[in-house]
């Protein structure tokens, strides 16, 4: 909470917030093999992720929806007694950002991506969000908005002054939904894993400057 007084006016923050059902659904599905040469892990994990976007495009996700979002190779290393550190092996991954539209698809879908990558599937980071969040912004503007008046409807009273028009509006960026805790392993994937959206909020941040008004206020 912040309220600062200025020469010409008080200056208050505010804060709202708005919750609602998702209907996206963003995360992060992988893959990574190893391989004793450079070559061969590069292979597999293309041929793992071959796999996993067909099974992702079957399963019903667009072109579009389903983006390379890292690609990662790197030498696999071991002490060994008397020759020191040597080389053993490479490992490739590489992940999609993949976006569900269809909520209700979102079990089917991981599904279909264990299946088709098996112990080389990685899923990364998984967060809510909504296809159109405008409705929702806009409610918890609103909410920032009456937040703002009160306090600064108090403060003025306080001070013996009453409000005058508004000066100044600044909005800080909004807050979306909450990522939930990434999974790394394919075997935590379960079949038919149950995805529960529940809601999601999304908040808002006004900063205001109100004028004093032409009379003070009347005492109480």
């Amino acid at each position: 909470m912040q309220e600062t007084a200025v020469n010409d006016g008080i200056t208050v923050t505010g804060t709202g917030s708005a919750s609602g059902a998702p209907d996206l659904l963003r995360l992060s599905l992988g893959v990574e093999t190893t391989a004793t040469d450079l070559a061969g892990a590069w292979r597999r994990t293309a041929d793992a992720a071959e796999r996993l976007l067909a099974a992702l495009h079957g399963a019903g996700i667009a072109g579009d929806d389903a983006a390379t979002s890292a690609i990662s190779l790197r030498p696999e290393t071991a002490w060994r007694n008397g020759r020191g550190q040597e080389t053993t092996g490479y490992t490739a991954s590489t992940s999609f950002g993949v976006t569900i539209r269809a909520l209700p698809q979102a079990s089917e879908v991981l599904q279909a991506a264990v299946a088709a990558a098996g112990d080389s599937l990685r899923v990364g980071g998984i967060s809510y969000g909504f296809s159109d969040p405008a409705a929702l912004a806009a409610a918890a503007r609103e909410a920032a908005w009456r937040d703002a008046q009160i306090k600064a409807g108090q403060l003025a009273g306080l001070a013996g002054r009453t409000l005058g028009m508004v000066q100044r509006i600044e909005e800080a960026p909004a807050g979306g939904p909450a990522p939930l805790p990434a999974v790394r392993e394919a075997a935590l994937v379960a079949e038919a894993m149950p995805v529960v959206p529940g809601s999601a909020e999304l908040a808002a941040r006004l900063t205001v400057t109100w004028g004093w008004g032409s009379a003070p206020a009347a005492s109480l």
